[in-house]
């Protein structure tokens, strides 16, 4: 199975959340959310049989950057929490009657599109781009659907964009740093570095 597939399958859904209406979008973004949990449960299953679940295409050649996905242990469980969390979160809200449904549920499902893409990344500006992506609809979320007052979540919002895309900028710094004696952001080759205490630093 290629490991893309859950990232194909949590994107169109969101996207076919959207486009359902209030009234269908709960149960789109739940069969959405079951069908990316038994695509996690067969790329496990892949990867305990030893198969090589890696997905690598050239994205960008100048820098050179790669649309690599990958998955070890570690990963793989992140995985199956993300898919599994998605179908069951999406499920409680059944009960709640939220204003403009299609797009909370939509949210919901690019959450986890981005989630998943985070922790399958095997190229760190690629890893970058999907930790950002999680952000955006993280926030949205808040701002129109959290507890308290509108202002109260509006100040809340704010600070966890500034703090998270803050804090975020000097780890894409320090993949820039590491760019120049990789030639690429492949993790696999970053992580091979010998770097002086300067360089951690």
């Amino acid at each position: 199975m290629n490991v893309t597939l859950i990232l194909i399958i949590l994107f169109i859904g969101a996207i076919a959340t959207w486009l359902s209406g209030d009234k269908l979008a709960p149960k789109t973004a739940l069969l959405t959310g079951v069908a990316s949990f038994i695509a996690t449960l067969m790329l496990v299953a892949e990867a305990q049989s030893g198969t090589d679940i890696t997905f690598l295409a050239e994205w960008i050649h100048s820098p050179t950057v790669y649309f690599a996905l990958d998955g070890d242990g570690l990963s793989l469980v992140m995985l199956l929490l993300t898919t599994s969390l998605t179908s069951l979160i999406i499920y409680s809200g059944f009960g709640n009657n939220f204003g403009n449904a299609r797009i909370v549920y939509a949210l919901i499902l690019f959450m986890s599109f981005a989630m998943c893409g985070t922790f399958m990344a095997a190229d760190g500006l690629l890893y970058y781009i999907f930790w950002e992506l999680s952000l955006v609809p993280i926030y949205f979320i808040a701002l129109l659907w959290g507890n308290g007052d509108a202002e109260a979540r509006k100040k809340a919002v704010v600070k966890f964009f500034i703090y998270t895309f803050g804090g975020s900028l000097f780890m894409l710094i320090a993949f820039a740093y590491l760019y120049q004696k990789t030639g690429n952001f492949m993790i696999s080759d970053l992580s091979r570095l010998n770097l002086t205490d300067q360089d951690q630093f």
